[in-house]
């Protein structure tokens, strides 16, 4: 799943089964829900049935990562890479996703490249790489101990989500 999520000028439901056109709505609509989709989905002029993309429905880059998540959880992958696969969430959207992830993950890997710690800190390995080289390697909690670069950039993103600048 990619932080740059191509969808189709078409239906809620299609986009989401595109590479499982066959699907039944009912697992288009948990894949949804496990995504976290489909709240807003639910609150769309036609739900699963409206259109989306260029010259139709506009919506938010959260909106459209959530439908790549539903896209790719139809699938029911034994790999699912995440490539800056929450950028476009707020908090509460990804602290719901990353639980649903944690909870489905049975049976699943899972490599995801990321900017905000937030978004792997349950990681049971997390590899930091500056300029291309490793750095570090360990838990989150063994990132912190260490108190190198990335105890630096968990204290700096922390900060600036709760700096009066980050809140309007």
């Amino acid at each position: 799943m990619s932080q740059d999520v191509q969808l189709l000028n078409g239906s809620i439901a299609a986009n989401i089964a595109f590479w499982l056109p066959d699907s039944s709505s009912e697992t288009i609509a948990e894949a949804a829900r496990l995504a976290d989709a489909e709240p807003f989905i639910l609150n769309l002029p036609e739900g699963y049935d409206t259109v989306v993309g260029e010259q139709s429905f506009r919506l938010s880059g959260g909106q459209w990562q959530r439908l790549s998540l539903a896209r790719a959880l139809l699938r029911r992958p034994q790999l699912l890479i995440l490539d800056e696969a929450t950028s476009a969430l707020d908090s509460l959207s990804e602290a719901r996703i990353l639980d649903t992830i944690s909870h489905i993950s049975s049976g699943l890997s899972m490599l995801s490249v990321a900017h905000r710690f937030s978004s792997i800190r349950v990681a049971n390995q997390i590899v930091v790489l500056e300029q291309g080289l490793l750095v570090e390697r360990g838990t989150h909690a063994e990132l912190m101990a260490l108190d190198g670069l990335s105890a630096e950039i968990w204290r700096r993103q922390a900060s600036d989500r709760f700096s009066p600048e980050a809140c309007p």
